[in-house]
């Protein structure tokens, strides 16, 4: 698959993430990194972090794009 990253065609593959650990500790790295929760569809009060518990609450997957 073609993956397009800061302007760039890519070659890549996408993997689906459903363990709930592994999603709360990417989600929270992105959150650490300064991304605003709301781009990512979330509300995470002040000081918040996203637990595994939130993650199988609401059922949470995410896609990993590995870029080559």
């Amino acid at each position: 698959m073609t993956i397009w990253h800061r302007g760039r065609a890519r070659p890549g593959r996408g993997t689906l993430v459903d363990d709930p650990a592994a999603v709360a500790a990417s989600l929270q790295r992105v959150l650490d990194d300064g991304t605003a929760p709301r781009r990512l569809g979330l509300r995470v009060p002040a000081g918040g972090r996203v637990t595994v518990a939130d993650v199988e609450a609401l059922g949470r997957r995410m896609v990993r794009f590995d870029i080559g």
